[in-house]
């Protein structure tokens, strides 16, 4: 298929042609017995998807049954999504080629929601478990002030921009989506195309310069609250996704480079048509690829911690070991019967959206928080595991700092809101 684009240039009769073979399903000499590689393809990437979705929606389910901390599990339960749609939408490609260009966009959306979720999981993890976004928004912001010699103001300013880079690539990749199914069907976009004249070109560096800037953002928050993260296993999780959307993306990269040069390593044969190299091959990769990682998601984003079997009573003092506090509301699952109400909460996007909305005024929000702290304390106090102490709270006076937990005389304090602010940083306000 040939496609012709009207110019914008003076000479308004001259057309752009693009060259690029639409990608369809064509007759190739067999590779495997009677097989041809597309069928084999077929074959192969099924069977994949079909595992990776199985080891997967297990590990969901593990979840759903064990919801004891709604707030955080929410948010897994929609990373973990991630592979499934990935795996069904890669299949779909394969057996449909035509649906490429369409649904590919739609796929990197998926993974744009999965990696603003895993900011959003940073988020809870240093904040307690409640319904105040706005404290759990600005918790690595307090986190950070913790660490900083710099200024509130200034870490302020930096976690705006941080914010801002994370949560651009949803709304960014959506725009992308919409974008490229209206210009391919206005016969403008020419896939693989490196000319200015054609959409294709400004839509994958718009892509892949919000991928970047994301995945850049997200990193350099881990790396400068990696110790307050390392209670909750955060480097695996890390990892795990992070190395998922690397593979693809360097994948991409590398399979744009090898396509390109002249002459190409990558060119058709007898047993492997355009098709076939443009998307057959690549999506095969992910498919193995996915296969992988659906088994590490296990690792990395275990049950055991929620596992309602699994909390036991925690000491006042490491030194003491004598007091303990009951974990709040026995560890009851939120659930709900057959995890249905966890199911519910995963599809819920409405803390995406109060995210995606908070840029809007993460300047003024940020800023008075931080003009707060700074004229209260030379550092906000952390709880354990690192969790900041709530935005609401005042800060713990000089003789809690530190542990937060006993006092310089070694007797335990009985102030019932330094209590209260005690067991809300240790385990979580449940709802």
């Amino acid at each position: 298929m040939v496609r012709h684009h009207q110019s914008s240039s003076d000479d308004s009769n001259s057309t752009h042609v693009c060259d690029t073979p639409a990608f369809e399903i064509t007759t190739t000499t067999p590779i495997v017995g009677n097989f041809q590689f597309h069928e084999l393809n077929m074959i192969i990437s099924g069977a994949c998807a079909a595992f990776s979705v199985i080891v997967l929606l297990l590990l969901m389910a593990r979840h759903t049954l064990n919801f004891s901390k709604p707030q955080e599990q929410a948010n897994i339960l929609r990373i973990c999504l991630f592979i499934p749609i990935y795996a069904i939408g890669s299949f779909i490609e394969i057996c449909a080629p035509a649906a490429y260009i369409y649904l590919r966009p739609w796929l990197n959306t998926a993974q744009a929601v999965a990696l603003a979720n895993f900011f959003l999981l940073v988020c809870r993890f240093l904040s307690s478990e409640t319904d105040d976004r706005r404290e759990v928004f600005l918790a690595p912001m307090q986190a950070m002030r913790a660490k900083s010699t710099k200024g509130a103001v200034k870490a302020a300013n930096g976690y705006q921009k941080t914010w801002l880079l994370i949560f651009q690539y949803p709304v960014v990749s959506v725009l992308v989506a919409i974008f490229t199914a209206i210009t391919e069907g206005a016969n403008v976009y020419c896939f693989g195309s490196r000319h200015a004249y054609w959409a294709s070109l400004w839509l994958e560096i718009v892509d892949k310069a919000s991928t970047i800037f994301a995945i850049i953002a997200v990193l350099k928050t881990y790396s400068q609250l990696k110790e307050e993260l390392k209670p909750h296993r955060a480097l695996g999780k890390l990892f795990a996704f992070k190395t998922l959307i690397g593979l693809q993306f360097l994948q991409q990269i590398i399979y744009m480079i090898l396509t390109r040069i002249n002459p190409s390593p990558l060119e058709p044969t007898d047993t492997l048509s355009y098709t076939d190299m443009e998307v057959g091959i690549p999506l095969l990769l992910v498919s193995l690829e996915l296969v992988i990682f659906s088994v590490f998601f296990h690792f990395a984003y275990s049950v055991t911690p929620y596992r309602l079997t699994s909390y036991q009573p925690k000491p006042l003092s490491v030194e003491e070991g004598s007091e303990f506090i009951a974990k709040p509301d026995g560890g009851s699952n939120h659930g709900g019967p057959l995890g249905i109400r966890a199911w519910a909460s995963m599809l819920d996007p409405r803390e995406l959206i109060a995210a995606i909305l908070f840029t809007f005024k993460m300047q003024s929000e940020a800023r008075r928080s931080a003009l707060r702290w700074d004229s209260s304390s030379p550092a906000a106090p952390l709880g354990s595991y690192g969790a900041s102490a709530p935005l609401s709270s005042p800060p713990l006076s000089h003789e809690y700092a530190g542990s937060g937990r006993v006092t310089p005389t070694g007797q335990q304090p009985h102030d019932s809101a330094y209590d209260q602010y005690r067991q809300n940083v240790s385990y979580g306000t449940h709802n």
